[in-house]
């Protein structure tokens, strides 16, 4: 995102990237109290970016690239941005207490945690194979896929057992799923269409 602190060094890393929007989502000030940052909406959208660019084998095919500014970027290993995320514990101490803060307030917020939720809590899908991929390199990409599933199933539980564990969020979403329910057909807005 054009939003995001551009990175000076020679060598980028899209974790870098993806750190520092996360420092954009807000903060906590105690136990109790979780403030959005002034971006917070627009940094969401960006997570759901950086997780949909998250994938299942990494740069095996990239292992020298560069990006549109001519910096140098580290080969990613797969699902390196699920990993990162659960490795700084971003649900639990950002997206959860956003939505247990500020859904009842601004719809959009829970929405766009919704969605991100849902991709930390999704893996990636399955390294794409090509026809025309060269025998070893079909080989190689299968083989980074296996050995990346047991780091990215420990991320993904660990992204569920936190999402599980927070009770007054499952109270939230629950209320917000249902809500469209109560209202007939024609009766209902188009926000509640929207979430059934």
């Amino acid at each position: 995102s054009s939003r995001l602190i551009e990175m000076e060094d020679d060598d980028y890393n899209l974790k870098d990237e993806l750190l520092a929007a996360c420092a954009l989502l807000g903060r906590r000030v105690d136990q109790n109290e979780y403030i959005k940052g002034e971006e917070c909406v627009e940094t969401l959208k960006d997570l759901q970016q950086f997780l949909h660019r998250d994938d299942s084998v990494g740069d095996i095919d990239q292992p020298n690239s560069v990006d549109s500014l001519g910096r140098r970027v580290a080969p990613r290993v797969p699902w390196e941005l699920h990993r990162a995320l659960a490795d700084w514990n971003i649900l639990q101490n950002h997206v959860l207490p956003l939505i247990a803060s500020y859904a009842g307030d601004d719809p959009e917020i829970l929405y766009e945690c919704m969605v991100v939720t849902y991709l930390m809590t999704s893996l990636p899908p399955l390294p794409i194979v090509h026809l025309d991929d060269e025998k070893d390199v079909r080989a190689q990409k299968h083989k980074v896929y296996g050995a990346a599933l047991v780091p990215a199933f420990e991320a993904l539980a660990i992204f569920k057992e936190q999402f599980a564990n927070s009770q007054d969020v499952l109270t939230i979403i629950m209320k917000w799923l249902m809500d469209p329910l109560l209202h007939e057909g024609s009766d209902r807005t188009e926000p509640e269409m929207l979430v059934l």
